[in-house]
């Protein structure tokens, strides 16, 4: 458990190691370079709400992020690029803002019926799950204030489901050739499929 973590200035090629979950109640700060093997869950979870950072500093993360804080806020400052097939974004409740950022994810999840936030503005978010249950993308509107911006969402895993939540969404791609799925009354400015779709 840590308030802030924040590894710049370290010295002699910092790593961070092992997995054991990790809870950070404030900003999230590496640095370029440094050693990565960690692939606990980190649990950001804080009831301030003041603005919390998220800086990858060029490092992929090998853990599954929860974001889970009453009125909290975290706004990614860099791109956030995931290491392996298995690592995903769950917003429980608080506010995240992508803020035109890259984002390179397995899975996007926020449901249920905390209070929510999830402003994209124009980042271009690439899920790669594979499977349909619960989806690559499942949104609930319950709660969820929501800003698709002009995002671009992308799903590269075969059989890829998107459940939108009926929220208004602009550009979403399904770049696979197996029968990809969409649920939801949305809204979009444009969606395409490279294989079948149901």
């Amino acid at each position: 458990y840590c308030k802030d973590m924040t590894w710049t200035g370290g010295l002699s090629s910092p790593s961070i190691a092992g997995s054991s979950a990790l809870d950070i109640y404030g900003s999230l700060t590496l640095t370029s370079g440094m050693g990565n093997t960690y692939t606990g869950t980190i649990r950001f979870g804080s009831t301030a709400a003041s603005s919390r950072t998220i800086t990858t500093a060029g490092n992929q993360l090998r853990s599954s992020l929860i974001f889970d804080g009453a009125g909290a806020q975290w706004v990614l400052q860099d791109p956030l690029v995931t290491y392996n097939n298995g690592t995903d974004l769950i917003l429980t409740q608080g506010s995240l803002n992508t803020n035109g950022q890259y984002v390179y994810l397995s899975r996007l999840i926020s449901t249920g019926s905390q209070t929510r936030a999830l402003t994209l503005g124009s980042s271009e978010i690439v899920l790669t799950y594979s499977s349909t249950s619960p989806g690559a993308w499942a949104l609930g509107s319950s709660n969820m204030n929501f800003s698709g911006g002009t995002s671009h969402i992308t799903l590269t895993g075969g059989s890829s489901r998107f459940s939108g939540g009926g929220l208004p969404y602009y550009d979403v791609e399904f770049q696979n050739t197996s029968t990809s799925y969409l649920d939801g009354s949305n809204t979009f400015h444009d969606v395409s499929f490279t294989g079948n779709a149901s």
